[in-house]
């Protein structure tokens, strides 16, 4: 059967398609009378995968997508016909509050994915997604204006997800 979904949700790695339970921020809620049997898995037409296929988040939306539906192993699936084009949601930064002061410390936890300084060549990664330019792209001065204005620049922080001195190259 061929269906078309005008302006379809990216909750996770799934489309969720007129859910009463869509909670916030787009994020699929289940419960014991309702397995999400309405939820579509859409998968991108191998023929039209680029080298880069861009990763949808909580919130994101596809433009419309169309392509051939079956149901197997307990999922509705659909092939699309055509090259998906991610809409992205509008994240509002959320601004921190708490101040420390000459009697209070504050304290934060951040996590950094998998940032590191080194920019890695590209034939000592696995895969060209490994790739990686905090410097350059700016990624690194983000964190830093997000943890000095967004945090208020907390006294202690503590840092998740730094890789080692090599980066993403693999050093096997």
């Amino acid at each position: 059967m061929l269906l078309i979904f005008a302006t379809p949700a990216a909750p996770s790695q799934t489309l969720s398609i007129s859910h009463r339970n869509l909670g916030r921020p787009g994020t699929v809620a289940v419960g014991p009378e309702d397995l999400n049997l309405e939820r579509v898995l859409v998968q991108d037409h191998p023929l039209l995968i680029g080298d880069f296929p861009e990763l949808a988040t909580v919130g994101d939306r596809y433009a419309a997508v169309s392509g051939v539906v079956d149901y197997r192993f307990g999922d509705f699936r659909i092939v699309a016909e055509h090259a998906l084009r991610l809409v992205p949601a509008e994240r509002p930064v959320i601004q921190g509050h708490l101040v420390g002061d000459a009697e209070h410390v504050t304290i934060a936890s951040y996590n950094v994915e998998n940032l590191s300084p080194h920019i890695e060549n590209f034939s000592r990664v696995r895969s060209p997604r490994d790739v990686d330019d905090a410097m350059g792209s700016g990624r690194m001065d983000d964190i830093a204006r997000h943890i000095a204005r967004v945090m208020n620049a907390p006294d202690i922080i503590g840092l998740q997800e730094i890789q080692d001195g090599a980066g993403a190259t693999s050093q096997a």
